[in-house]
């Protein structure tokens, strides 16, 4: 078990550097030089490796992306392997087909048909950071079990069939940037002290995809008696298209309070995505909550879950993470724990978009352990974030014009 910012880094190339036959990816993002070598490491010790990856993120792929998946593709190419596949998700050429998902969010590995890591995280600086730096809030989990691994890897071959034109394979030989790859700058050291790697048993695993997770999500909130505490990069209060509706994850945390479960929601800052102007963000700067604006997001959902608690007397609690306090870049998880019992670790949001439109990858584990582990990792991110004020993401140097509900749409 791994956090980010905390040691998730050094819990992926464990399992990377573990393959000796085979090396199965799936990954949203892929811009960290530390994993991208790793993967290269692989290559050329003559494991298969078969990656799958998002080629039309939200944005587009950055350059480091780019620069990233061309030295992998040269590095297969070299080796010579051709059980090797660098492949890519994207709009199909003909105009009469259409993508699978809106966008392939997945972010998992399995190694020699038995070892499965599943994550929130992207691999990149942020997602996976060096430890000792400051990153995202993050839960990576890995499994040694056999059947969850033919599992993954069932899904992984049917997405990555190009029947649906939506795939396409790298070959290496195409034009890219011709410079090494090269670390980003690296962010800040972190100060608070890291929580190690953790280990336990899990007396089962169920895998809850997207498309079609909903009821898997609906039926681990129906089922807590005692407790549940979710942390979220992005859980809007309402749905959109094809009409306005209550989010069904938000209504149900609410019924769970209605029947006496002691419910904690902490919820991304927003604002880490948007200013008022594009000067550089300085370490300390204040968020200051006296705007009349209506608000939208993470807060909107807070204010709501705020407003019912009060109004009905609930056992309901609700926050915005202080990023400065919990010495984080933001919340990128996607995490539910119920009951001390039970973990829910993976790639999906609490966006229409993410449950109903992507491929996403969870997974459900009954154990105590992961549950105990998750859940010293929420506490402490509770605990450093207060009710009214806190400081912004001093992290991202530069802001641009990005809506404060991005995230609504990234994932």
């Amino acid at each position: 078990m791994g956090l980010s910012p905390d040691n998730n880094l050094n819990l992926l190339l464990s399992v990377l550097n573990s393959a000796r036959q085979e090396l199965i990816i799936n990954i949203y993002q892929f811009e960290s030089p530390e994993i991208a070598a790793a993967v290269i490491d692989r290559i050329n010790a003559g494991v298969n490796v078969e990656l799958l990856v998002e080629a039309e993120p939200f944005g587009q792929m950055s350059a480091q992306g780019k620069e990233t998946l061309t030295i992998i593709s040269r590095a297969m190419r070299a080796k010579g392997n051709p059980r090797n596949h660098l492949f890519v998700m994207k709009k199909p050429a003909s105009e009469n087909a259409r993508r699978r998902f809106r966008w392939n969010h997945a972010k998992y590995i399995i190694a020699d048909q038995h070892l499965s890591l599943i994550s929130s995280e992207n691999f990149s600086r942020n997602g996976h950071p060096i430890s000792g730096q400051v990153g995202n809030r993050g839960w990576d989990i890995t499994m040694n079990d056999a059947k969850v691994a033919a599992d993954l890897r069932a899904i992984f071959d049917a997405d990555c069939d190009r029947k649906f034109g939506d795939v396409v394979e790298l070959s290496g030989k195409e034009p890219a940037l011709e410079i090494p790859l090269r670390s980003p700058n690296p962010s800040r050291a972190r100060k608070v002290a890291a929580i190690p790697i953790g280990r336990g048993e899990a007396k089962a695993a169920e895998l809850i995809l997207s498309p079609r997770s909903l009821d898997g999500i609906v039926q681990l909130i129906r089922s807590a008696r005692r407790n549940l505490e979710i942390e979220e990069m992005s859980l809007p209060a309402k749905w959109r298209s094809p009409h306005i509706a209550e989010n069904p994850i938000v209504t149900e945390l609410i019924r769970a309070a209605q029947r006496g479960v002691e419910v904690r929601v902490l919820l991304n800052d927003d604002k880490v995505w948007s200013q008022p102007d594009p000067s550089p963000i300085r370490i300390g700067r204040t968020e200051t909550p006296l705007s009349t604006a209506p608000k939208k997001g993470n807060e909107a959902t807070v204010e709501l879950l705020r407003t019912v608690a009060t109004s009905e007397r609930l056992p309901l609690s609700a926050k915005i993470i202080d990023v400065q306090a919990a010495e984080i870049t933001y919340i990128h998880n996607k995490g539910i724990l119920v009951d001390g019992q039970l973990a829910f670790v993976g790639s999906i949001n609490g966006t229409q978009n993410s449950v109903v439109n992507n491929r996403e990858v969870a997974i459900l584990l009954e154990s105590p352990d992961a549950a105990e582990y998750f859940g010293a990792a929420f506490d402490f991110d509770w605990g450093r974030s207060n009710m009214e004020k806190r400081e912004i993401n001093s992290l991202f140097l530069v802001v641009g014009k990005i809506p404060a509900t991005v995230d609504q749409f990234l994932e």
